[in-house]
């Protein structure tokens, strides 16, 4: 029988040396908790937060009062291949109620069927008015590089990996500019399937006016904060946006709401899209205790408020500080237990 840590206080530990996130280690002093110390306590911890992923050894050999913040293969569907692989697979098998992610292509194993794909929509329009425009996205890339936007398959250009996505080309816009979601999830478990969705979340924007004339524009067409805060328009007050790139989720509420945006069904179509996403991998994951993982949904609104899943991120912390960090949002850390 493995014996449990003495009762005393939780103690917490951040990665192999104890670096982290400031915030990290203050909410958790804040708890009453007590910093781990390798010399003294071994393997005596209760939490250990860690960036990267734990080895399957490790979650065979947790106690029952010790949690760690990674589910063993629950991070597969952050990349952008496999997600792809895995709503293509479940549509497959229930239909049209996968429908909520726009058609895809994993590169270069599926270029084939991306060429018939455009063959056949360049059957139904124009030389001229191509109606077709793609989205280019290096699997192993975030933050918006090495994204490419095309209408032609003489256009598309990739070094690597790759997923090539039919783009939202009538996204619901807010004074001219387009935004996306960033939604925080926290499933504690698969087995049997739990998950939280936070209140709060973001409001990501472009810095320029949207406009399918320029697709060669980032700052028109990718919402990406780390993009867009280098952007000329980014300080400017864009029209009913304001300065910056961001608003709460709650700020977008509330400007749909006096804008008399009955938006109720669109936050249920929301919460499907997240349940269906991660039910999607429940297959591949192994029942394993005491141990959660938290997700990053981005989610594009159209102009008919449908709501379209574009990427599922791994909440690292460089991306969960930097929102807990914005004003008013510091509970959604204190809230998670």
């Amino acid at each position: 029988m493995t014996q449990e840590r003495e009762v005393g206080p939780f103690i917490f530990r951040i990665n192999e040396n104890g670096s982290g996130p400031d915030l990290l280690f203050q909410v958790c002093v804040e708890r009453g908790w007590r910093e781990y110390d390798c010399s003294s306590l071994k393997d005596n911890w209760n939490l250990w937060w860690r960036t990267s992923g734990f080895p399957v050894s490790h979650y065979k050999q947790l106690k029952s009062n010790q949690y760690t913040n990674h589910i063993p293969k629950a991070s597969s569907i952050c990349r952008k291949d496999q997600l792809t692989r895995y709503l293509k697979s479940m549509k497959k098998i229930f239909g049209s109620i996968y429908n909520f992610s726009p058609d895809a292509y994993n590169l270069p194993l599926e270029y084939t069927k991306l060429v018939a794909e455009c063959s056949r929509q360049a059957r139904n329009s124009t030389y001229e008015n191509p109606d077709n425009v793609w989205i280019c996205k290096p699997v192993g890339q975030s933050q918006g590089r090495g994204i490419l936007l095309f209408q032609r398959l003489s256009e598309l250009v990739y070094e690597s990996n790759a997923v090539v996505q039919q783009y939202v080309k009538n996204p619901l816009l807010i004074g001219g500019y387009k935004f996306d979601l960033r939604l925080y999830v926290c499933v504690p478990s698969f087995h049997p399937l739990t998950i939280y969705v936070y209140r709060e979340g973001l409001a990501r924007f472009g810095t320029d006016k949207f406009s399918l004339a320029n697709l060669d524009n980032p700052f028109a067409h990718l919402t990406n904060s780390s993009l867009n805060k280098l952007g000329p328009g980014y300080g400017a007050t864009k029209e009913r946006v304001g300065s910056g790139c961001k608003w709460s989720l709650s700020q977008l509420r509330q400007y749909l709401q006096q804008n008399n945006i009955q938006d109720w069904l669109l936050w249920q179509r929301i919460s499907s899209i997240i349940i269906l996403t991660i039910a999607s991998e429940l297959s591949a994951i192994p029942q394993t205790k005491n141990c959660f993982e938290f997700f990053g949904f981005d989610i594009l609104v159209d102009s008919a408020l449908n709501p379209w899943l574009l990427e599922v991120r791994r909440t690292k912390y460089q991306s969960c500080w930097r929102y807990v960090k914005e004003p008013n949002t510091n509970p959604w850390l204190l809230e998670v237990r």
